[in-house]
């Protein structure tokens, strides 16, 4: 997540804190996170899976 701080006042870091609090898991997405799943696409579990779009946002809800 690309999040500019100095535009908007904030001090550095507390825009992304602001983001993270609407996050169900509470923490921001990794490369692990995305790797897993692509790890699951180009594996035999999913050898049934079409035309699927997904999101790994770790439960977002922005209000």
């Amino acid at each position: 997540m690309a999040v500019n701080d100095i535009d908007n006042g904030n001090a550095k870091g507390e825009t992304l804190a602001q983001y993270t609090q609407l996050i169900a898991l509470g923490r921001v997405r990794t490369p692990d996170d995305v790797a897993g799943f692509v790890s699951y696409l180009a594996g035999p579990d999913s050898d049934y899976m079409t035309g699927q779009s997904v999101v790994i946002d770790g439960g977002i809800v922005m209000v």
